[in-house]
Order: structure tokens, then sequence, then C-alpha cells
């Protein structure tokens, strides 16, 4: 097992980005044969709004897991400092990422809340969130061995 991956932090943090690339998989599978207008089933014209969501929220995904890890790999040369350091890093790495999970929430249960997958895309968007908050530094954890 590599050294980095040994805490607790860092294997919820992947988790996390692997959960969320899910979400998105499930999200583009639910989405399909969605009207491009609802209101008037006859308009053919355009892309339906929720086509045009899923791009961005896979956009905002691989950004977001970018710069997750990036906070990761400031955290472990932080690992000596104090704590409220690593929580402020932490946090200002992963508030795309939040951010982004609430929103994959939000446009799972607005628009696929009746198919199977979109349920599962706002679960996997959901424990997305769960597992970031859960990654967050604890105290105790002040050092990592490499």
């Amino acid at each position: 097992m590599m050294g980095f991956m040994k805490h607790r932090g860092m294997k919820l943090g992947a988790a996390a980005i692997v959960f969320a690339l899910m979400a998105c998989v499930f999200l583009l599978f639910a989405i399909d044969g969605v009207p491009e207008n609802p209101g008037n089933p006859s308009d053919t014209s355009g892309l339906p709004p929720v086509a045009m969501y899923v791009v961005i929220l896979f956009s905002l995904v691989g950004v977001s897991s970018f710069l997750s890890c990036l906070g990761g790999v400031g955290l472990i040369v932080m690992r000596y400092k104090a704590y409220k350091l690593r929580l402020f890093i932490y946090a200002l790495a992963n508030l795309v990422f939040m951010l982004t999970a609430i929103l994959g929430v939000l446009v799972s249960g607005a628009y696929t809340y009746d198919t199977f997958l979109g349920i599962l895309g706002l679960i996997f968007y959901a424990l997305t969130l769960v597992l970031l908050v859960l990654a967050a530094p604890k105290k105790q954890e002040s050092i990592i061995r490499l």
C-alpha cells in the first residue's frame, strides 16, 4: 500500500472522487430520452436543460477532483502545521467539490427523480458530500507517516 493512502482522510477523499464520477455516469444514462421541451413535447429543437447541467457537472467534477488532489498534497506537505491551518487548506481545496456535489443532488432530484439511475446518481452525490465531510482532518491526525 502506498504511504499516502495510509491516511484515513486520503482514502475517504479518493472514495469521494470515485463516487462523484459514478454519480455523473448514472446521471448521464438517466437523462436518456428526456424531451427537449417538457412543456411542449412536439418542440424538438435545442438541448434539454438537464443535458447542459450534466456537461457542467462533468467539467466541475473534473476540476474539483484536481483541486481536491492538490489540497491533499498540500495537507501532506503541511502535516506538522497547526490544526486550524490544515483545516483551512482542506476547506479551501474542497469547497468547489462540495458545491459540485450539492449541485449534483439538486439536478438529480429536480430532473431525474423518476428514474432508477437518477435516484442512484442522487444517492451517490449525497454520499460524496458525506465522504468529503468525513475526510476533513482531525486534531489527532497531525502527523502523516510516509
